[in-house]
């Protein structure tokens, strides 16, 4: 099992279960769920900032479990935050908006196994245009060539597993 950081970067997450626990600095929630190339990922943040964020998507820590959610840490005024969004169809960009009309090439042979690479790589590029986003948000300069390389890097990673 994977133990995700967010100082590592985003994580966006398909959530099986969440329970607080005591941890090595203090009482925390643990995300259990599917993280990209994970099947088996925990993710771990304070009791505090996790019931708040929660909280604001109208969630609990008993109600999370099914959700898919986008956890980020951002930095304003020497401080450290920890964002939890909900990742759903209507949040989600739509295809049009993303340079993915170039056909993903694959050594596939099979129907079923090109859907599965066009598929993950539709995954891939979701979560990096929502990390681009994130930071366009946080006043950073994003160019079109950064959403490629992410989504490139993302969807290397997922398929070396």
């Amino acid at each position: 099992m994977a133990i995700h950081k967010l100082r590592e970067g985003p994580v966006t997450m398909q959530v099986s279960g969440a329970t607080v626990v005591e941890g090595k600095y203090g009482s925390q929630v643990r995300f259990d769920g599917v993280f990209m190339d994970d099947d088996n990922a925990s993710l771990y943040i304070s009791e505090r900032s996790a019931v708040n964020q929660l909280e604001r998507i109208a969630l609990t820590v008993d109600t999370c479990a099914g959700e898919t959610l986008h956890f980020e840490h951002v930095h304003k005024d020497d401080r450290t935050y920890t964002n939890i969004k909900r990742v759903t169809s209507e949040s989600a960009p739509s295809a049009p908006a993303a340079p993915a009309a170039t056909p993903v090439v694959s050594i596939a042979s099979t129907p079923a196994a090109k859907s599965s690479f066009e598929s993950k790589y539709e995954q891939c590029l979701g979560i990096a245009l929502q990390h681009c986003e994130g930071l366009a948000e946080q006043g950073w300069q994003v160019e079109t060539s950064d959403l490629v390389a992410m989504t490139a890097t993302l969807f290397i990673q997922a398929n070396r597993r």
